[in-house]
């Protein structure tokens, strides 16, 4: 498969970001731009953190001078999108409150490093877990290969999946019925997130191919719980989209650690 150039994704964040502070800039009053600059800034550690793991991951397939410059605006842009979020929502939307910028925004710039190293050190996490879940052997790399585990004895070796033919079936099913069950009783999302995580995490042992669909189908779970309760007037509609995304992972979190201790049980005798 061939994957899209990181320099043409990197351009295209560029791009967005510098048009949002743009409308940002020109139309700051308007209630509407108020409301998704808060929600930016809610998103910003987040979408630092999985900006950075992208980095990371293709790293080797950029050396341009241009793209490093891209990717440190980038992260600039993405600490300029928490400190005016944030510093919308304190400020309020016209002069009903006191905004101190030259007090409170050193420390809202200060308080992005927890966030950002918490998003990160999940998202690394996650990727960390999806590398061990499918089964895999060593073997020695060609010429023509990038090498990507560490030299063993002089002999720079690559980690090859063996695949399976076998569909995860379960896993399909375990993720619709947390859609089904978070649309049709949402009071009891949690409980029904919490079940269909620990049974997804079970087949995920099984089969590694299950593994990315039931991150998907949990966290579009839980976004399906959160919609319901929109619209049953428990939750409004800007705050739910601001805590969407950390519901999603809190999701998330609940499938990758019960596969992260089996894998950790498994991987224990196998040391010995």
């Amino acid at each position: 498969m061939r994957w899209l150039r990181p320099v043409y994704v990197f351009t295209s964040i560029a791009t967005v970001l510098v048009l949002w502070f743009g409308v940002r800039m020109g139309f700051g009053s308007d209630p509407l731009v108020w409301r998704v600059s808060c929600l930016l800034g809610a998103w910003a550690p987040l979408l630092g953190a999985v900006i950075l793991a992208y980095v990371r991951a293709v790293g080797d397939r950029e050396h341009t001078v241009g793209v490093a410059w891209l990717v440190r605006a980038i992260g600039m842009h993405c600490v300029l999108l928490w400190m005016i979020g944030v510093g919308d929502y304190l400020a309020g939307l016209g002069a009903g409150r006191r905004w101190v910028a030259d007090v409170a925004a050193p420390l809202v710039l200060l308080g992005f490093a927890p966030v950002f190293l918490g998003c990160f050190a999940a998202v690394e996490w996650v990727r960390s877990v999806a590398k061990r879940v499918p089964r895999s052997v060593e073997r020695p790399a060609l010429p023509i290969e990038r090498s990507s585990e560490a030299a063993f004895r002089g002999v720079r070796v690559v980690r090859e999946t063996v695949t399976t033919d076998e569909r995860a079936t379960w896993s399909y099913v375990l993720g619709f019925a947390g859609i089904t069950g978070n649309l049709l009783a949402p009071q009891h999302a949690v409980a029904i997130t919490v079940a269909c995580a620990v049974a997804s995490a079970v087949m995920a042992t099984r089969n590694a191919r299950g593994f990315v669909p039931s991150l998907l189908l949990l966290s579009t779970a839980t976004v399906v719980a959160l919609c319901m309760r929109v619209s049953d007037g428990q939750v409004s509609l800007w705050p739910a989209l601001s805590i969407a995304p950390w519901i999603a992972m809190a999701a998330i979190a609940a499938l990758v650690l019960p596969l992260d201790l089996t894998l950790r049980l498994r991987e224990a005798p196998a040391r010995r």
